[in-house]
């Protein structure tokens, strides 16, 4: 029978987190406290205490996973109550008020564990998704993450018929810089090119650094006269440490506004990378601006 429970838990906790998502904390919230009487009431109908208190983690489980950890003890607090609630007025769960103390702490404490553990867990497996899609150097998004949201983005303005823009950013003469400079100077230098691309886009907005001395930008729903003026002010902002650090470097951008959208992230991507290098060819610290579809 135990065993039977845990299959169906399990069952309807990926349910529940296959159509969530990590989406809406208040509906989450709302669930939670649909669950806690719903399960109270198929305890009193149908199952024994023991087998009450292992269905009780279910709200639990979804407080503490998709709210956050408080919510998710208050409703463990709140389950091992209405759990113990039988045995306050029946004296069924065991004989003498202490034993009935007892009980509820014992079950009120598991439940309170497994919403800590859950939200450790969570906390856990988010650090790590967080770790897995960031630059470790500079905080930026990194390729692999920046093709993702590029590929989810591309799908987005398909339905929405909405312009979007990708900007890539190569430091003209890094290697040099790095090389009279040193490594730890030129780690600092990438830093702090990342702090300005971070600083001067919007929440919306993806910034990553795709390797090396280049970095990419993703600016949905921007056409291309409001994507100048967004990398007007950052080569500005640039212009400005290099001049403050006395760094002999430069940035070639290569900026592709989309009228429709393109086939894949790697070719938009392709894209923006061959503009960049035409900002090369024509002397470099410059930015140079281009479309999709290419004109034939």
């Amino acid at each position: 029978m135990h065993g039977v429970m845990r299959v169906v838990m399990r069952t309807i906790a990926e349910g529940i987190q296959n159509r969530l998502g990590r989406r809406s904390r208040p509906l989450a919230a709302v669930l939670t406290i649909v669950l806690l009487p719903a399960v109270w009431l198929l305890c009193r109908l149908a199952l024994p205490a023991d087998l009450g208190l292992l269905l009780f983690a279910l709200p639990v489980l979804l407080a503490a996973s998709y709210v956050n950890m408080w919510m998710g003890i208050l409703t463990a607090l709140a389950a091992g109550t209405v759990w113990s609630l039988p045995a306050l007025f029946t004296g069924r769960m065991l004989d003498g008020p202490f034993a009935v103390v007892v009980n509820y702490v014992a079950g009120t404490g598991l439940l309170v564990l497994v919403a800590c553990l859950e939200s450790a867990r969570r906390r856990a497996v988010e650090r790590q998704q967080m770790l897995s899609r960031t630059d470790s150097l500079t905080g930026a998004e990194n390729s692999r993450s920046f093709l993702e949201r590029t590929e989810e983005e591309i799908q987005r303005i398909g339905r929405h018929e909405r312009p979007l823009s990708m900007v890539y950013v190569d430091v003209d003469d890094f290697k040099r810089a790095n090389d009279v400079y040193g490594h730890s100077v030129g780690d600092g230098l990438l830093c702090a090119v990342a702090g300005v691309l971070l600083a001067g886009t919007r929440a919306t907005d993806v910034v990553a650094r795709m390797g090396g001395d280049e970095f990419a930008l993703l600016l949905p729903e921007t056409g291309q006269a409001e994507a100048q003026r967004v990398l007007d002010r950052i080569r500005k902002d640039l212009d400005f440490i290099v001049r403050k650090g006395g760094w002999p470097i430069g940035f070639s951008m290569g900026c592709v506004t989309c009228a429709v959208p393109p086939d894949s992230a790697e070719g938009l991507l392709h894209q923006a990378d061959q503009t960049m290098y035409a900002a090369k060819k024509q002397g470099k610290n410059r930015t140079v601006f281009a479309v999709h579809p290419e004109s034939p």
